[in-house]
């Protein structure tokens, strides 16, 4: 907007009084007067002014609409009067204010631009503001009527408003219908613009601002629908065109109401639905902004809402994000929103997110995001996250809670920057990788990660994966001539880690590989430098060619008895220092392993001679104990021989002994001392065997 000021001005310095007659301000190409006088004799600021525009031409009050004062301006036909003129008397201090009024009127009004078919007219307005002195409060703006015809389609508004600081009240009308497509016939268009569509407004409302606060909805009259059909809008600052097929609201006492939103941007897609609440009180009085929304995509392509100069910021801002054209997005205090999302697809970059799912809350003037699956990468997230300006308008704070499952570890880390800065070394692992991490930090002024405020905790999984091409393991195999090493597989490793101010720690993880144990831990910074350790254990027999190298590291341990009693494998202390892309390293013997493995060697050979001689003993013992247990047996067989005899023939005496006695008794007591003499016999020969038996079971 072009500005003059023509100024003659008549000074009294020693009572601070500046007088003015005849000055001209000139806005575009419409000139206000303006006289009186402006005192400041102590701390109140005494005025008495008045101002009057000084043409009556409708002409030079549009000079002020966008787009019409450019060289052509001229040639812009024009009809009606106007009128506008106002003052301003009082003292102003503190918040007392000087009492002021304004008055514009237009009748008759038109205009028609240069070589454009259509043009504006009965263009009528009668707007009056006023105040009395004293608090704001006490203004009132009333625009008792604006009426135009906007290629012959009426638009029609008016508005009524009172007590604007404290309670303010309302009373407000608009009502028509536009065939956006006929803009461009009596309005012009930048170069490049299309606009197309069909817009039908009426809408009321006469409320006092606390009846809306206190939801005393029976005392405010809110009322009306807004459509928009077939709406097309193309602009060279858009990257591709704004399609809305319908949009349908209706206004009441308690919400504004979506009902129905469908629109297309380039080859995105989307469909919402909602409400708002507090509209009113939102406009008015700034208060909060309550409204919910559910919003489906089938496809939402982010790349298509960026100009060619924002995605080159884009990639420029992923290569060094201290640096960029990006300013902090302060998140409104009075905004309270929440949306549903439901997307088939989102694109973002070359990056695509499939079945993505959650919601989007704006509260606190924070943004969250929660609840938030998507399939990515061949693999599944879900998050949570926020972004805060509430403690910082320029250092945005920002929290990530994540569970990822099986993502291709290449692929994340050619998309993520994230993930190149927190994990470099994930450059040279091939294959999936599962992880849930907490973190938390801040964000530069440009939107960028500000690295060293990140924190946080998690575990990475990976079930299965290579490491190939990694400086680090190429130095260790040259180190140790041993090839092998030079890559590794990672089979069902679950690593515990742990970021402070940017720098990420490694908990103690071992990894298996074949008959190869390793344990390493340590960190890694945001430089992209390695302060790790790691301890293996290999057989002896794998190394190969390297027990060249070995027998140097054993020459220089110098551990006693270790070069005559090498055990079966061999435990390396490795340091890993400096830049990853070439790091130093140190290899070296355990000390304290090969010790223990020396002494446990020699321990074993000296139980295994002990056992050698314990079992000849044991043999020679058994082949004694055999012996003597024969020779045993011979003379217990043969006393036992004896003594049978012996046995047999006592019995036999003692039974010719008994006959001879029955014989004789027989021949004296007959028939009953034979009996007895036989029954003596028999406990003879009883007690006889009875005698053997005790030779052979004492």
């Amino acid at each position: 907007m072009e500005t003059e000021l023509q100024a003659a001005i008549n000074m009294d310095m020693q009572n601070s009084k500046y007088t003015l007659k005849d000055n001209k301000l000139r806005l575009n190409a419409l000139e206000l007067g303006l006289d009186g006088s402006v005192a400041m004799p102590g701390e109140a600021i005494k005025t008495d002014l008045f101002y009057e525009v000084q043409q009556s031409d409708f002409k030079n009050f549009i000079s002020l609409l966008p787009n019409i004062y450019t060289e052509s301006f001229e040639d812009v036909q024009t009809k009606g009067k106007l009128s506008l003129n106002g003052y301003v008397k009082g003292k102003y201090i503190d918040d007392h204010y000087p009492s002021f009024s304004l008055e514009m009127k237009v009748e008759n009004g038109m205009f028609q631009y240069p070589d454009l078919p259509s043009s504006v007219n009965n263009v009528a307005m009668k707007t009056s503001i006023k105040h009395p002195g004293g608090k704001l409060d006490e203004m009132t703006i009333n625009m008792k009527r604006l009426y135009m015809e906007l290629g012959g389609a009426p638009v029609e508004m008016s508005m009524n408003l009172t007590d604007p600081m404290s309670d303010p009240y309302i009373d407000a009308k608009a009502k028509g219908k536009l065939d956006l497509a006929n803009v461009d016939k009596y309005y012009p268009l930048e170069k490049g613009q299309k606009l197309q569509g069909k817009l039908d407004a009426n809408l009321a409302v006469k409320a006092r601002m606390s009846n809306v606060e206190q939801e005393r909805y029976s005392r405010v009259d809110a009322s009306g629908n807004l459509s928009l059909t077939g709406f097309n809008y193309k602009s060279p600052d858009l990257p591709n065109p704004v399609a809305i097929k319908t949009m349908q609201m209706s206004f009441n006492p308690r919400s504004v109401t979506l009902s129905e939103f469908k629109a297309t941007i380039g080859e995105s897609d989307l469909k919402m639905n909602g409400s708002i609440d507090n509209a009113l009180g939102y406009a008015l009085k700034g208060d909060m902004l309550k409204g919910s929304f559910s919003l489906r995509s089938n496809t939402f392509n982010t790349n298509q809402f960026m100009t060619e100069s924002e995605r080159e910021a884009s990639s420029s801002k992923e290569e060094s994000p201290d640096t960029g054209s990006y300013s902090v997005y302060e998140v409104p205090a009075n905004l309270d929103f929440v949306v549903n999302g439901k997307f088939g697809k989102i694109i973002y970059g070359d990056t695509k997110l499939r079945n993505v799912n959650g919601a989007i809350i704006i509260r606190d003037e924070t943004l969250k995001l929660r609840n938030l699956r998507a399939l990515v990468l061949d693999g599944q997230i879900n998050m949570d996250a926020s972004y805060s300006t509430k403690k910082s308008k320029t250092n945005p704070a920002i929290s990530v809670n994540y569970d990822i499952r099986k993502l291709a570890i290449q692929k994340s880390f050619k998309k993520f920057n994230t993930v190149k800065k927190l994990a470099p070394i994930a450059r040279f692992f091939h294959g999936k990788f599962n992880s849930n991490m907490r973190l938390n930090g801040q964000m530069t002024g440009n939107m960028g990660l500000k690295m060293k405020t990140i924190n946080g905790r998690g575990q990475v999984g990976i079930p299965n994966a290579e490491i190939r091409n990694f400086p680090a393991l190429t130095k260790i195999a040259d180190k140790l001539n041993y090839n092998q090493a030079k890559e590794l597989k990672v089979r069902d490793v679950n690593a515990s880690l742990r970021i402070k101010n940017g720098r990420v720690h490694l908990e103690p993880v071992t990894v298996q590989q074949n008959n190869i144990t390793t344990t390493v831990e340590g960190s890694h910074g945001l430089d992209q430098t390695l302060d790790y350790t790691a301890g293996t254990v290999i057989p002896r027999d794998e190394l190969g060619a390297a027990n060249d190298a070995v027998q140097n590291l054993v020459a220089s341990a110098n551990i006693p008895g270790l070069q005559n009693a090498m055990p079966d494998n061999l435990a390396f202390d490795i340091g890993i220092n400096g830049p990853m892309n070439d790091p130093n390293i140190s290899v070296s013997l355990n000390k304290s392993a090969m010790q223990s493995s020396t002494k446990d060697m020699v321990q074993e050979q000296v139980d295994q001679a002990k056992e050698q001689a314990e079992k000849k003993a044991r043999e020679a013992a058994e082949k004694a104990k055999d012996k003597a247990k024969e020779e045993a047996q011979k003379a217990a067989d043969k006393a036992k021989d004896k003594a049978k005899e012996e046995a047999q023939k006592a019995a036999d005496e003692a039974e010719d002994e008994a006959q001879k006695e029955a014989e004789k008794a027989a021949d004296k007591a007959g028939d009953k001392a034979k009996d007895e003499a036989k029954d003596n016999a028999e406990d003879a020969a009883d007690d006889a065997e009875d005698k053997v038996k005790d030779v052979f079971d004492p």
